[in-house]
């Protein structure tokens, strides 16, 4: 239930029958219930921003969950994640696996593009296609619920990733009530070192030439933007990201603070 970083204050934890309440070092809230199967699940509210993500836990394999990975690769992926991997970006998104099975990955607070679907839970296959996004509370997928995939094309990421490796991702994304079309031209330019508030990472520096086409009033308008992204081996996931001209409401450059892999 913790981050990797200091925290600031006295942690606590009260137990009532099969329902946990703990709170932890940064001030976030956990509240819990426990299963017959011996699996921990409910809810927890972050302290910087109020926001409510499902959270569960399960019993350990006797064998560790997490295999060993190289930190200089000439190539990578897809990467292998275990239940209750977590980051937290300075964009206040945290992102948590909730589910690994045989045919992929359960994720919530993952990134779609610009990232800001905070209630969806996003099932990806083994190779981090998209296959579906819902809300984590079962309610219909809404205009208020953000950016989020609505085609099954997606995919942010061509595994294995290698220098000088190039990919085009396309398909259909809500913004709030209107359907857009995305397309990214992708190119793994370096494998080189980045320096995030959560540690130092070698990471594939991909970058992202995007197009959307929208008519939300009824005549077509393109537009245009480039970002980069990082993806270090080490942690499993996207480091820091940042973009240029981009036209769209809300969106920015974003790193990862802190992390905690099981």
């Amino acid at each position: 239930m913790g981050r990797v970083g200091q925290a600031r204050f006295r942690a606590a934890i009260r137990i009532e029958g099969g329902r946990v309440h703990v709170v932890n070092g940064f001030r976030d809230v956990f509240d819990l219930t426990l299963g017959s199967d011996g699996r921990l699940a409910g809810t927890t509210t972050l302290a910087a921003d109020l926001a409510i993500q499902p959270w569960v836990a399960a019993k350990m394999e006797a064998k560790p969950c997490m295999r060993p990975i190289a930190v200089d690769v000439s190539a990578y992926g897809p990467p292998t994640y275990c239940v209750l991997d977590t980051w937290i970006f300075s964009s206040g998104r945290v992102q948590s696996v909730l589910q690994v099975d045989d045919d992929g990955v359960v994720v919530a607070g993952s990134d779609l593009a610009a990232g800001r679907c905070r209630n969806c839970i996003v099932h990806f296959d083994r190779n981090l296609k998209p296959r579906s996004v819902e809300r984590w509370d079962g309610q219909p997928l809404g205009m208020h619920d953000g950016l989020h995939v609505v085609g099954d094309e997606w995919h942010l990421w061509d595994f294995p990733l290698a220098v000088n490796k190039s990919w085009r991702n396309s398909g259909r994304v809500m913004i709030e009530s209107d359907t857009a079309v995305y397309t990214a031209d992708c190119r793994v330019a370096a494998y080189e070192e980045v320096t995030t508030k959560a540690g130092r990472f070698k990471a594939f520096r991909v970058e992202r030439i995007w197009r959307s086409r929208f008519s939300a009033d009824g005549t077509d308008r393109g537009l245009r933007w480039n970002d980069t992204v990082w993806f270090a081996p080490e942690v499993k996931t996207t480091v820091k990201r940042t973009v240029v001209n981009t036209l769209i409401r809300g969106d920015r450059d974003w790193a990862l603070v802190s992390y905690s892999l099981k």
